[in-house]
């Protein structure tokens, strides 16, 4: 059963390349471990994890997409390794690069996805999706959520937020490449343009919703990282539908527009 592999930040790991082939995980003071890289759906690993390189090669090489994360749980890396085959998404991707109206396509199409999500998200959390009779941006949207967790919490849930996003990302990488199959387009298709944080930040908002199950005593039992993996396991399914869902999108609008 494929399985992903989640470093706790804050912990001095070093990571290098066994017999199997197989992760060497390590830190002081902690018993070794050993995993089959053929087992692993996907890494996430924070900046100051010490990564042999031949250990993050073999990795790429068994299409093994791993997620870089700074000590404030956002993401500043994404390493994909090649693959052979391209799905019909990414041909119409290819299609669409080549088009001098590419990216508007699909900055547009990420802009009416994000609306949909908000409201949905919104309309879970039982709050209004309009203020002052306009349709709330995503800025209001995001205020408006946190604070509503704050209320219902007693304090705020930034260090909960942040340390969901590396988790979600890592699913967002594996499915991208599961379904695209191609790295060059899921990294900067147009310059400035990274379908991975596109991606990403369509999730934000069904992070709200996981973290709708946050309780009182979550809070204090349950440091947010350990809590973020199990979340995200937990609702991993709906994540992955909710991906789905966005690339068949994605497709219907490149293919009314490519023909």
């Amino acid at each position: 059963m494929m399985r992903p592999l989640y470093l706790a930040p804050g912990i001095d790991w070093q990571v290098s390349l066994d017999d199997g082939p197989s992760l060497h995980i390590s830190a002081e003071g902690r018993a070794r471990s050993l995993i089959q890289i053929s087992k692993l759906s996907r890494v996430v690993s924070p900046v100051r994890v010490r990564w042999e390189s031949k250990a993050l090669i073999a990795c790429l090489r068994s299409g093994v997409p791993v997620l870089f994360s700074d000590t404030r749980g956002e993401t500043v890396g994404w390493c994909f390794g090649s693959r052979k085959r391209e799905s019909t998404l990414s041909g119409l991707l290819r299609i669409a690069v080549g088009e001098p109206e590419g990216e508007d396509w699909i900055t547009t199409w990420a802009r009416a996805a994000a609306r949909r999500e908000i409201v949905a998200t919104l309309r879970i959390a039982g709050l209004p999706d309009r203020g002052a009779g306009a349709p709330l941006g995503p800025p209001a949207a995001r205020s408006r959520l946190c604070n509503w967790h704050r209320d219902r919490l007693g304090q705020s849930v930034g260090p909960w937020l942040s340390s969901l996003d590396p988790y979600v990302s890592a699913i967002v990488a594996e499915e991208l490449l599961e379904n695209i199959g191609a790295p060059d387009l899921i990294a900067h298709p147009f310059p400035g343009l990274h379908l991975g944080s596109v991606f990403a930040g369509l999730l934000e908002w069904r992070i709200h919703r996981i973290l709708n199950e946050l309780s009182r005593l979550d809070l204090q039992r349950s440091p947010p990282s350990r809590w973020a993996a199990s979340g995200v396991e937990a609702h991993g399914t709906v994540l992955r539908l909710a991906i789905g869902a966005l690339l068949g999108s994605l497709e219907t609008v490149l293919r009314s527009r490519v023909g």
